[in-house]
This record gives C-alpha cells, sequence and structure tokens, in this order.
C-alpha cells in the first residue's frame, strides 16, 4: 500500500533524484602533421642566408666606417703664394689676351656612366719628401699621423676616372695641372689660374665643379689621397712592375739631374718590381722630359695597382681593404659605395684606355693671377674630344653659343640667317721638352 506523502505548506517537493548524464564521446586528438623534410631544409636555409646577410652587413658596413668621409667643401678659402708654380715653360705658344669662352648649359651625363675625379694632394710630410725620406718610412704605418687630410694641401694632380657600368670598361684621363681655368668663386670675374689650385681655394668641391663647368661632363663625386696613401696603397698590393726607359732609370739612380727623392734600391732600364716608396718617385718624375710625361707616369702606377688587385687573394683582399680604405677621402656615401662594389668584380682585368686633356695642339697660352703662366685650352675642341673618349659622341654645337652673323643688306630686304660655326683655334705645338739643368736639385716638386 502506497504510502501518502504529507506535504508542509510552503515547503517544496522533494526532488527527484538526477539521472547520471553520460557525456558524448570527445573526439580523438588528430595525430600531429609533420613538415616535409624539403620544408624543414628551407627553413633552415633561409635562417642561415638571413644569418649570412646580416654578417655581411656588418662586415661590409665595418670596412665603411674606415673612410674619411666629406663633402669637399672647406671652412675657409685658401691662398697661393705669389711665388709659386711660376716655372712652366710655354714657348712656342700662341698667347691668348682674350676672355676665355666657356660652354654654356648643363654637363652632359650618361645613366651607365660613373665619373670619378681622383685627388691627389701634397701635405708635405718627412715621410715622402725629405731628401733622406726613406728614413722614414717606418712612419708609413696607416696610423692618425699619416693619414688624415689637411685643408691647406695642394693638389699635385687629377685624373677622371670613368666608370662604363654597362660595359665595365675603365677611362682615365689626366688634367694637366697648368691648365688654365675661370676661378668660380664670388668676386673672383674674369680671374685665371692654374685647375690645380682651385683645391686650395675651394676644396674638392671648387675643383669637382671646375671640371664640370669647363670640360662639360658630370661629376658628382670625388675620391682624394696623398702622397703617403700613394707609398701605402702600392705596398698593400705587394708593389707593382713597372717597365723603365734608360733616361727614368738615370733620373731614379740621381745619375742624372732629376726632381726625385733618394730612393734604396737601385733599379735597371726595362722590367722592376717597386715598392711603394719607389714607385711614388717614378709617378713625379718630370725633369727629364715634361709633365705630360709625369701624368702619363701616374697612370702607368693605377694600372700597375689594377693588374696587382686581380690576383689577389680573398685574404689579401680583406688585408687590402684594411690598408686602404683608412687612406682615401670621399664624398661618396656608404650605400652608394656599398651598391658600387656590387659592381667592381666586373671590372677586375680590366685594361684602362687613357688620355690627357688639353690634347697637344689644342692650346695656346695666358697669364693669370699673380702673373702665372698656364695653358690656354680651346675648350670647344677638348669637350669634343673628351666627349668622344667618354661617351661615343660629340654635341659641342649643344654648349657654345654661336653669334649669328651680320651682314650688310639693302633696305627692306628679308634676310633668314644661319647659324655659323666659327673656325676652331689654329692648332699649336706644345711645349719642347726641358732638358734639366745643373741648379736642379733633389726635393723639387
Amino acid at each position: 500500500m502506497m504510502e501518502q506523502q504529507n506535504n508542509t505548506p510552503g515547503q517544496m517537493p522533494p526532488t527527484a533524484p538526477e539521472s547520471p548524464v553520460t557525456a558524448p564521446d570527445a573526439p580523438a586528438a588528430a595525430p600531429k602533421k609533420r613538415r616535409p623534410l624539403w620544408q624543414k631544409l628551407l627553413l633552415v636555409f633561409v635562417i642561415a642566408l638571413a644569418a649570412l646577410v646580416a654578417l655581411a652587413a656588418a662586415y661590409v658596413n665595418g670596412k665603411l666606417d674606415l673612410i674619411h668621409y666629406s663633402d669637399g667643401t672647406v671652412e675657409e678659402m685658401g691662398t697661393i703664394d705669389a711665388g709659386e708654380d711660376q716655372d712652366l715653360d710655354t714657348t712656342g705658344l700662341a698667347h691668348n689676351e682674350e676672355e676665355m669662352v666657356m660652354p654654356e648649359g648643363s654637363p652632359f651625363a650618361d645613366d651607365n656612366v660613373l665619373n670619378i675625379l681622383l685627388i691627389s694632394t701634397d701635405e708635405r710630410t718627412e715621410a715622402v719628401n725629405d731628401w733622406d725620406a726613406f728614413t722614414h718610412l717606418n712612419q708609413l704605418d696607416g696610423t692618425r699621423a699619416t693619414t688624415e687630410f689637411s685643408e691647406n694641401a695642394r693638389a699635385d694632380s687629377l685624373i677622371l676616372c670613368s666608370l662604363n657600368i654597362e660595359q665595365n670598361t675603365i677611362k682615365l684621363v689626366s688634367i694637366e695641372r697648368a691648365t688654365g681655368v675661370p676661378i668660380l668663386l664670388e668676386g673672383y670675374e674674369d680671374q685665371y689660374d692654374w685647375i690645380t689650385h682651385t683645391f686650395r681655394y675651394g676644396g674638392a668641391k671648387l675643383t669637382m665643379d671646375t671640371v664640370e663647368d669647363c670640360f662639360n661632363v658630370q661629376v658628382d663625386h670625388y675620391v682624394r689621397f696623398n702622397f703617403n696613401s700613394f707609398v701605402q696603397i702600392v705596398d698593400a698590393v705587394g708593389g707593382v712592375d713597372i717597365r723603365l726607359t734608360e733616361q727614368e732609370a738615370k733620373a731614379l739612380n740621381w745619375e742624372v739631374p732629376s726632381n726625385s727623392m733618394l730612393i734604396v734600391n737601385k733599379v735597371e732600364p726595362g722590367l722592376n718590381h717597386f715598392d711603394g716608396y719607389t714607385a711614388l718617385q717614378y709617378a713625379r718624375l718630370r725633369a727629364i722630359d715634361d709633365d705630360w710625361h709625369r701624368i702619363q707616369r701616374q697612370r702607368t702606377v693605377i694600372q700597375a695597382v689594377l693588374d696587382q688587385v686581380q690576383h689577389a687573394s680573398v685574404a689579401e683582399l680583406n688585408d687590402l681593404l684594411n690598408t686602404v680604405l683608412p687612406l682615401v677621402q670621399t664624398n661618396f656615401t656608404k650605400s652608394e659605395i656599398a651598391a658600387l662594389m656590387l659592381q667592381i668584380p666586373g671590372f677586375l682585368g680590366a685594361t684602362a684606355q687613357q688620355m690627357s686633356v688639353p690634347v697637344q695642339g689644342t692650346y695656346g697660352s695666358r697669364i693669370g693671377m699673380d702673373n702665372r703662366q698656364m695653358y690656354d685650352p680651346d675648350w670647344s675642341e677638348n669637350i669634343r674630344l673628351i666627349h668622344q673618349f667618354l661617351y661615343g659622341r660629340d654635341a659641342t654645337r649643344d654648349w657654345f653659343a654661336t653669334p649669328t652673323p651680320e651682314p650688310e643688306i639693302e633696305e627692306d630686304a628679308v634676310l633668314y640667317g644661319q647659324e655659323e660655326p666659327q673656325p676652331a683655334a689654329t692648332a699649336q705645338p706644345g711645349p719642347e721638352p726641358r732638358e734639366p739643368s745643373a741648379a736642379d736639385s733633389p726635393g723639387g716638386e
């Protein structure tokens, strides 16, 4: 008999016990998918490549930190002593007293051609200029004392180095140091001086502007080195092989009056292996002939250095960079140098084509500042020749304004004038080589 439950008023009836709820079975864990072997290898390769790129960037940046960077400007204008460089022989040259006719318009540029002005300066240190300079060669060790650059230094030589990135060719244009140019500074209108003197007046920036303005070629960058740098760079590549004429050998041995310094080892006509100091004395020789032969010798040394570098090992190249980079000053940026370094392998082994300006037979003479004798170029002809050499084209008519002739005509006549080219300046022979005199003494420039 079922018992009757009594519910107290206000009391909830007892709740029936809940039936146990069985949870649905959880899905079984999916087996972990393993990467294919090729993906693992690719990941390892990417990580390793990133690490190598980071190391390479750190290496390159460390090397680039060794360079002296300068935009080429100077804080104050330098001066040239009135007695400097008063020994230029202009015998046989037509003398010009008229105002220079300079090119007009923007300088010509080619996207595939990079023009770099190489500026050699003379800081006049004991290590390369004393009569017994070789006793100071231990000073050329890359320390600050031998690598810093003076704002008051003299430019000794100018070489326009033209790199054709597309064709991987190198062209060297030596600019004769006694080339007369206008001084592109306020207050110096209609004043002329040697092109190398522009460096003392306004630094590398003014010299670049002058080359650009006079030769109508775009020059955005310069690399400066001095005599100390020259010696150490040649030594860093293990010396250079130079073939001497009999007269050159006599001059270096001081068997004839010479403007070189004493050298350590006697040289012979024919092929010689030079250390940096001897190569410097060779590159400075001019008393036995003239400045034109001197700048040819400078280009010979540059080519000899290029020949040595192409045979260098990776370790030797590393040592070379450590030695050379602190010895140069430039307005290249780090990123520009890094981009240029990618192009360098294409130029290894290249033989540089060479020329000198002004070209023989295309200049006369004039007197400039401080009654200094200088060469007076026919700019139209020299621009034509240098553009033909660098770019394989001639467009001089674009840069020289040619006046239209005004002939006498009858009243009411109509004239349709045509522009006529002006005749080129009469070619003049260059100066004859000067024989050294007994008064010449070692230690000259």
